[in-house]
């Protein structure tokens, strides 16, 4: 019998705002959603400069990052290590794989306006796969965070433009986490890893 996955214990909500990490979810359903600048949802801070984010242009990486560590959930990944045990298959693939997997993801998870499991398409588990960290980590976990963090409209199918400056979003997370990927496979690490 499989075992059990465990679960992370932090959820899209939590916020601890005393640690300028707070919850900007919009709790508006989402027909009722505009772009408005999102505030705390906790204590109603606003030090989020999202006109300017939803210009989404690449140049301005570095205010994106420190923008989404701003966010509870963000900081969560952008402040934890990857386990081992994560990082393991991406180092054996390297760098030309994961790109793929990265772009296949992403269309599949969020690439459409309309997702079977809209909010819960992106697992939040321990030891899970470093590509779902990075879309927590970037909010591009689902349609809503999109929406909020990078004003893309959740209605429609994303455009190529917006999965390609998407896709640029997460490698800020994972070349920080996974700084030793190699762009070929590493064919010593996966024989070793079989042997076991």
């Amino acid at each position: 019998m499989p075992k059990k996955r465990e679960k992370l214990d932090i959820k899209c909500t939590d916020f601890k705002c005393a640690e300028d990490e707070h919850c900007f979810s919009p709790k508006k359903p989402p027909k009722e959603r505009r772009h408005s600048p999102s505030i705390c949802t906790n204590c109603g801070a606003s030090p989020i400069e999202w006109d300017l984010l939803h210009k989404r242009d690449i140049n301005n990486i570095s205010i994106l990052v420190s923008s989404l560590k701003k966010e509870h959930i963000r900081a969560y990944f952008w402040r934890n290590d990857i386990s081992w045990v994560s990082k393991r298959r991406p180092l054996m693939i390297g760098r030309q794989r994961l790109e793929k997997k990265v772009r296949l993801r992403l269309k599949k998870s969020i690439g459409l306006g309309h997702h079977f499991r809209e909010g819960q398409q992106t697992p939040l588990l321990r030891d899970d796969d470093p590509i779902h960290y990075a879309q927590h980590a970037t909010a591009t976990c689902c349609r809503k965070c999109v929406f909020y963090w990078h004003g893309i409209p959740e209605e429609r199918d994303l455009l190529q433009a917006e999965l390609d400056y998407l896709e640029k979003v997460i490698w800020a997370y994972l070349n920080v986490k996974l700084p030793d990927l190699l762009n070929e496979e590493n064919r010593v690490q996966s024989e070793l890893d079989l042997s076991l």
